[in-house]
This record gives structure tokens, sequence and C-alpha cells, in this order.
């Protein structure tokens, strides 16, 4: 059945405005789910107002002139009365009285919940009204630890609310939460990063030997971290009692964050492919950490794509591509695919979908052992059929993905083609070591003697000059979290005390990285003794 609260935020013109840009297919679906666009507060939305210290109010004058008000307190001030109703206190000072005067002229308002910290928002839809002779409710919502004096009472009438994609919201931090990770030695350095369980909802069989796991929040609402299209995640499993790590694209979008999807390949010697495979069932939980990687594409870093992938490779490029339909984004789109038939076309019907809603995706597919029935072209992914299906290569950002020789093959044929490098990026996340970069800067002899020292024990180990960081630190019994071990996850970023090091692959790491020190464990080796915050 038709979930029709969503005509409060939907409006005719604003349907109609999805419509022309092509995102109303993907909302109208969500309008027949019943745990979409509700108006009755959850666990999880009285949770989240319960932590919320401010807010933003809105209304509007009779003439439509709107007027967003910024209203703080104590912590929970805004209080949950029943399942369809808010209210908090008018604290003194507020001579103005914009607010109140627009609500008696028109009860219709919104409230904007925001939690920087986490990067999280709930907008709420609603009317609202102003009670000043009820002192009853007054108790309720009165603090008796709070300086400010309540002179009346805001009560809000729920008609929709939701909570949707924190994609562009920036992190900021109260000046407690700061001192908490000034204060905490073994703190994450990257505060964004989710370490925890989520619960597997869906397996849905893509081909014969490639699944997707759709997992959720087992606690319910969103999934409890952000992402960018294009990044990964690294799975923590125990197949046969021995604790391995394994890191997988994301597939899904950001843009849809009530859940995440990977989507694996089972590989016939993959132990945890087919663990996943044959094992994991909805109900089942998994351990992970996300999101990691930076083969990322938002929109904003180029105005067109090109999306090169063979096989299993796709699955960054379908978080791409899901994501920027959903935004209505405007640059050409071109998907250039290898599988080796028809029967492994990973997504097939949903990628015709989106070409076929979407003027501006392009979509080229090549077999490599392709059956009768197929006509399109054979092979695999050439130069010439690159420069034939994408007009004008120099101008357009290239992202390529799939086995390790095929990436390098074609950035080869990229560049004879003419397209700068700055505008190619590769996939390289996985077990396999890449080569190492050429001409590296601050690359001397690795040193024979070398010590590790660990900084918070004050041990040293010897540091052989063909062993890294990161597998001394293990022989040793030194806990680094890692996931790729080939210097592109982040996973082993360590801070570096002093000494030097040499890195064949340091793609994981940011300017803001290399300034701060830190090094990626898996690649680091010694050139004098060196001394990490371990």
């Amino acid at each position: 059945m038709k979930n029709n609260n969503s005509d409060i935020a939907f409006t005719p013109t604003v349907k109609a405005i999805q419509e022309q840009r092509g995102s109303r297919a993907n909302y109208a679906e969500t309008e027949e789910d019943p745990e979409w666009w509700l108006n009755r507060v959850t666990p999880e939305l009285a949770d989240f107002i319960a932590e919320r210290d401010s807010f933003y109010l809105g209304t509007s004058s009779a003439d439509g002139q709107p007027y967003i008000q910024h209203r703080g307190g104590p912590k929970g001030f805004l209080k949950v009365i029943d399942e369809r109703t808010l209210a908090f206190a008018d604290f003194s000072g507020n001579r103005q009285y914009i607010s109140w005067g627009n609500l008696q002229d028109n009860d219709k308002a919104f409230i904007f919940l925001m939690d920087y910290t986490n990067r999280r928002r709930y907008k709420v839809w609603g009317t609202a009204k102003v009670v000043d002779d009820d002192p009853e409710l007054m108790a309720k919502l009165a603090d008796p630890d709070y300086q400010g004096r309540p002179e009346r009472a805001f009560v809000f009438r729920i008609g929709l609310w939701d909570g949707n994609c924190p994609q562009h919201i920036t992190p900021r931090y109260t000046e407690e939460e700061i001192q908490e990770l000034e204060d905490c030695p073994c703190c994450d350095p990257d505060p964004g990063r989710f370490t925890g369980a989520l619960e597997v909802s869906e397996v849905l069989e893509e081909t014969a030997n490639v699944k997707t796991f759709r997992m959720v929040n087992p606690k319910g609402g969103q999934i409890p971290f952000t992402y960018q299209p294009g990044q990964f995640l690294t799975l923590d499993i125990e197949p046969d009692g021995n604790r391995i790590r394994r890191s997988y694209t994301i597939a899904s979008t950001p843009s849809r964050p009530e859940c995440i999807e990977i989507t694996v390949k089972r590989e016939e010697q993959g132990l945890v492919s087919n663990y996943l495979h044959q094992e994991i069932e909805p109900g089942d939980t998994l351990k992970l950490s996300a999101p990691s990687g930076n083969f990322t594409f938002t929109g904003k870093e180029h105005g067109s794509i090109v999306l090169i992938a063979a096989g299993v490779g796709i699955t960054p490029m379908m978080s791409v591509l899901r994501w920027l339909t959903d935004q209505g984004w405007k640059g050409e789109i071109f998907l250039i695919l290898s599988f080796r038939n028809g029967d492994e076309f990973i997504f097939r019907n949903e990628i015709e979908s989106l070409r076929l809603r979407h003027a501006n995706v392009k979509v080229v597919t090549t077999m490599t052992r392709p059956g009768q029935d197929w006509d399109g072209p054979k092979g695999r992914i050439t130069g010439q059929l690159i420069s034939e299906s994408v007009p004008d290569l120099v101008s357009h950002r290239f992202h390529i993905c799939g086995p390790d020789q095929m990436m390098d093959d074609i950035k080869t044929m990229l560049t004879e083609l003419a397209v700068p490098v700055n505008q190619i990026k590769l996939e390289a996340f996985g077990t396999a070591k890449r080569k190492p970069k050429s001409g590296s800067v601050d690359s001397p002899e690795v040193a024979i003697n070398a010590k590790l020292i660990f900084g918070r024990s004050g041990e040293s180990v010897p540091l052989p000059a063909n062993e890294s960081v990161l597998e001394v630190a293990e022989q040793n019994g030194i806990e680094i979290d890692n996931a790729c071990r080939s210097g592109t996850c982040g996973s082993c970023k360590v801070k570096l005390r002093s000494g030097a090091v040499t890195m064949a692959c340091e793609d994981a790491l940011t300017a803001a990285d290399k300034e701060k020190g830190i090094i990626l464990a898996c690649q680091a080796k010694s050139t004098t003794d060196v001394e990490i915050d371990r």
C-alpha cells in the first residue's frame, strides 16, 4: 500500500522535478515501504532527539516568508510527549517573537536536527503552536539544573520525518569531545571509521558464482557510518577458527543509508569467499570495519566519468553509478565492461534499467568467451574499443577496476591515447602486491641492522631488511590493524615517532597523513632504527 505521508514533502511540483531529473522512480519505491516516511516517533528518532542540545526551527509568515531560528538548551530539552507530539521550552531572552507570530498566522513548521560529530541529521515536518497557560506541561519541560528560565512551550505535531544521506555534513566536535580524543592514547586516528557488527538481511544470487550480501544495522535505522561511492569495507571473520581479514568494495550507494552491500565472487580456492557463499545466511552477523579507500567519485571531482571494469571489478563502479543516478547528476557517465559471457554479466538488468532511464548513461559491454546469442563486442577491452566508445577521450576522468594486469594494460592504453595520468585512477586493493613505484622519494638502501621500537612499551626488536613493520610486529605479538597488506586500504596506518622508512606503495596515505608522520605498517621497511606509536 502506498505511503501518502511523503506527500507533505513531495508536492506535485517536487514530484514533477524528480521525474524530470530521473530520481522519481527511486522515491516512488520507498513510498511503497511502510517503514519509510513515518509520522510517528520510533525508538531510533527518540534516542536521537534525547541526545540533542540544539536544533533549528522553521516557520513561515502568512505570506510565505520563511524564518529559521536556532533553538538551544540542555541536552534533551526537546522532549517526546507521545508518538506524534514533540515539545520544548521557550527560554527567557527571546523578545522578537517572530516564530510565535508566524505560527499564529501559519501553523506549518519544520524541525531540523543535526549531529555534526557523527554526520547525521533528521528532518521533521508538521504543525506547531505556542502554549503559555499549561503549568503541567511546563513542569515536564523544565530543567532545574539549567540557567535558562522557561516562559512558554512550543508544541509540535509530527506530520512526517526523514533521516537522509549525510554525505556533505562536515564533522564538528564539542570541547568535551575534543578533550576526550586528546586524552585517549589508543583512539582511532580516523574518527569516521566504524568497527563493529552488521546483520545480514538478504543474500542475493547475482550469477552462478556471485552473491550480494545486504547488511543492516542490527539496532535498526541507518547503518552506523557514512562512506563515499567507491570505498570498501574489511570483514573480520574466522572461517576455520583462524582470524582472517578480507576487503570488499561496497557496491551499494551512500544515498540509501538504510543498508550496505558487498558483492562477492566465489573463488575455487578462496577460503573467505567460499565461507561467505556456503555459510552466511540472513540473520547472521558479520564483523567489519569501514570505510576505507580513495577510489571514489562523487561527481564533484570532474564533469564526466568513464568507468572501466572487468568481472567482479564492477562493484565499485556500481556504487558510483547508483550514487550519480540517484543524485540526478548531469555529467556524462560511460560504463565499459568486460565479462566472459552473458551468464556472468553481474547487475545486467539493473544496468540496462539505469541506461534506459538516464540519457547521460552510456554502456558498452564486451565478452571474452561469448555464446552464440551475443552480438555485441567480443574480446578484451582494447584501446580501440575505448576510443570508439568515448568521444573526446582526454576530457574525461577514468576509473579502472579488475585484475592487476588488465588495469595496468588499460592505463598504458589510455596514456598512449594522450589521457593525462592524473585523470586515471586504479582500484588496487587486494592481497596481490603492486609494483613498487620507481624513483620514489627518500629511497636509500634498506638498513640491515635496524631496530623496531614500540613506543608505548619501550620494547625493541630486530627489523630485518626484507620484512615490513607489520610483519615484525605480528611476529612479536603486537597487533596492528590490517587488511589488504598492499598499501592501498589504510587499515595499518601507524604514527612514526622517529626514524625513516621506505614504502613501495603508499596509495592509502593522504597529504595530511604524511605531514603527521603516518606510515603504512604493511609497506614500511627501515632505513634506520624506527619507533612507532604502538
